[in-house]
């Protein structure tokens, strides 16, 4: 999991204050998992979703369309303007 500091964020342990880059932080190496939960809370924080990468999954093979007669598409002739009346 990932957290994205937008604002600076710190909290006090005892009489040292603990402050955190901004930027993107994993949860168990650079920041815990309590503290980053209420980062979010406090709003200078959000989740960071991260892809998964698919599952390896067999996928049919296309049927070759190079050989196949293409359909012929008729158009068909535009409408001529209407003859305008001249007085």
């Amino acid at each position: 999991m990932k957290i994205n500091l937008k604002k600076n964020f710190g909290f006090m342990v005892g009489t040292v204050e603990v402050k955190y880059p901004l930027g993107v932080l994993r949860i168990p190496q650079d920041i815990t998992e309590e503290v980053a939960s209420a980062a979010v809370r406090m709003g200078v924080a959000s989740w960071v979703v991260e892809k998964v990468a698919p599952e390896n999954k067999a996928v049919a093979v296309a049927e070759n369309k190079s050989g196949l007669e293409r359909p012929v598409r008729r158009r068909r002739k535009r409408a001529e303007p209407e003859a305008s009346a001249e007085d």
